[in-house]
């Protein structure tokens, strides 16, 4: 069917074509947009169940959540809204597998969100 319509007139097969691309860029920008919500998503039920499985209090998994997260409670209400990249879940993640206070962690978290210089209390080296 498409054949004999750009057959009758070949001057749709540009408009038809565009149509077509303009309709997989937004199919692929939704799927993805949607895939990284996901991603994200399970990062962070891992992360919980991560603490949780080394029997952190949940007032201890709320902090370190809440510092890492997209729009913390002191944000909400300035309505400003920051990326939270998937290092910064890596960074909390690596800091629980060697055994930082969650203290450290939120205030590590917090300072990387402000932009400031924060220096690690002990000679451990997160590598």
């Amino acid at each position: 069917m498409l054949e004999t319509l750009v057959e009758r007139s070949p001057a749709l097969l540009i408009p038809l074509l565009s149509l077509a691309g303009t309709t997989l860029v937004f199919v692929v920008w939704i799927v993805g947009h949607y895939w990284c919500k996901a991603k994200r998503m399970e990062i962070e039920s891992a992360l919980k169940k991560d603490m949780l499985a080394r029997e952190f209090t949940p007032a201890d998994v709320e902090r370190v959540l809440l510092a890492s997260a997209v729009n913390p409670p002191e944000q909400a209400s300035s309505g400003k809204k920051e990326a939270i990249s998937d290092n910064e879940y890596y960074l909390v993640e690596k800091m629980l597998d060697e055994e930082y206070p969650v203290e450290e962690i939120e205030r590590l978290v917090r300072a990387f969100k402000a932009g400031e210089k924060v220096s690690v209390p002990d000679e451990r080296v997160m590598a």
